[in-house]
């Protein structure tokens, strides 16, 4: 018996390529082309399509800004440099003078750096001015007493290599060497030095008397000297013992023993080098203070005088009643021309007694040198005077010591120069990075709506 195959029928299943692919178009659900373009559900539609792009297109961002960062980074460099010391808070420099930063960018300073990174005749004091930028930090202000003004004791010091320069030197390397510069010339301008205490007398072309009179000058400009600085660190004590008031001490014997007997003894033997023209001298001196002495004592005497013939009752004080600042009643007695009078009778006395002292000392070392010395006298005045520059040069080489000492432990820490902390992502510029990842992953995501708003309206025509 045949069985009969059925035919297909117009209604029967259909190939199997065409049933696969309708199978497909049913199972896909299409996105809403009929929706308006800033409909919630078709952006939402849009981000969850673009998902996977749109987070690589934001990693890859991440990193190439990091990386834009980086670089551009390197060509810059700051550090924050403080004042510490107690003139920068009232807008001073150490040795009192008003603090400025444009003194940090003088011609001075910027060749020093040129020829410390070795770059003479590739740039100019001018062109690295240009590059160096000092302003101040905010967090830095101190208030003054007086006004309340804020004077700064911090600011931030930072260079900007242009690109000529970017592959011939870092921007860290350039800046260590600017604030190397700027402490040690800040530093030297501030120095108190012992350079007008130096001994440079020729004492083989002076009389003894005129080096008795250099080592009083030169022992008075000492003691001034250490009065300045013992104000300003009385308290310091160096390693071996010294300080500037155990100085002075040893400044003051030298002066009033040593050095008073050095004096003494020249004009009580008759000490000199050249008598004939000592003796001129004393005499010419002598002859000018004869003539003011004579000249005080007349005007003295004149007004004596005129006091002897006023009347008693013309010389009388006068009484005025009146009041003291708290209310109480008394007698004020003015004061007349004749007490004026009396006053400048006085100081012309006075002056022509200072003068004949002073003539009489010079006519007993006339007398004195009107004798002639031997010559172990003069062998002794030499040997005095050997003893007292010796020990001056030792006073001034222990100040010098002293300043020494105290400068390394005072002055050394007048600027510090800090590079500011940063983290890991700070270094990194990871939240910047981030931001600008967001801004391209967001036109990325604007342009992808845009894109599929287009292509499904074009479908619908």
């Amino acid at each position: 018996m045949k069985i009969k195959k059925s035919k297909p029928s117009d209604n029967s299943a259909q190939s199997a390529p065409e049933a696969t692919a309708n199978a497909k178009k049913s199972s896909v659900k299409k996105a809403p082309a009929h929706a308006h373009l800033l409909s919630l559900h078709f952006l939402l539609h849009v981000f969850f399509k673009k998902l996977f792009s749109i987070v690589l297109i934001g990693i890859g961002a991440v990193i190439i800004a990091m990386m834009c960062f980086t670089i551009n980074s390197e060509s810059s460099a700051s550090k924050t440099m403080s004042l510490n010391y107690e003139e920068s808070t009232k807008g001073k420099t150490p040795n009192g003078s008003r603090f400025s930063l444009s003194d940090f960018l003088v011609q001075d300073y910027m060749n020093d750096i040129i020829e410390e990174i070795g770059f003479q005749g590739e740039l100019t004091a001018a062109d690295l001015s240009d590059i160096i930028s000092i302003y101040p930090t905010s967090n830095g202000r101190v208030v003054t007493d007086e006004d309340g003004y804020y004077i700064n004791s911090s600011y931030t010091v930072s260079v900007k290599l242009p690109r000529e320069l970017q592959l011939k030197i870092s921007a860290d390397d350039l800046l260590d060497k600017v604030c190397d510069t700027f402490e040690k010339q800040f530093i030297n301008a501030n120095r108190v030095t012992v350079k007008s205490l130096t001994l440079d007398a020729n004492y083989d072309e002076m009389d003894y008397d005129e080096i008795s009179s250099y080592f009083y000058m030169m022992l008075n400009r000492i003691k001034n000297y250490i009065d300045v600085r013992n104000n300003q660190n009385g308290s310091f004590i160096s390693d071996n013992g010294l300080s500037y008031s155990a100085i002075r001490k040893a400044c003051v014997n030298l002066q009033i023993y040593t050095l008073a007997e050095f004096d003494g003894y020249i004009w009580e033997n008759g000490v000199s080098k050249d008598r004939d023209r000592r003796i001129a001298n004393l005499k010419e001196i002598n002859r000018e203070l004869t003539w003011d002495y004579k000249s005080n004592n007349e005007k003295s005497q004149k007004l004596m005088d005129v006091l002897e013939g006023y009347n008693n009752k013309l010389v009388s004080s006068v009484l005025i009643p009146t009041y003291d600042s708290n209310g109480a009643f008394y007698m004020s007695r003015t004061k007349v021309g004749i007490d004026d009078l009396a006053l400048q009778a006085d100081t012309y006395l006075s002056e022509a007694v200072s003068l004949n002292k002073s003539i009489s000392t010079n006519l007993s070392k006339l007398s004195a040198l009107a004798r002639v010395p031997g010559a172990a006298k003069l062998t002794r005045a030499d040997a005095m005077v050997a003893q007292i520059s010796s020990e001056l040069g030792d006073i001034i080489s222990q100040i010098s010591d002293v300043d020494t000492a105290c400068y390394a432990q005072r002055i050394n820490g007048y600027l510090m120069f800090t590079k500011p902390e940063t983290s890991l992502m700070a270094s990194l510029n990871v939240t910047s990075s981030i931001e600008v990842a967001l801004i391209v992953c967001l036109l990325w995501y604007v342009l992808a709506v845009l894109f599929t708003y287009r292509r499904q309206k074009k479908k619908q025509y």
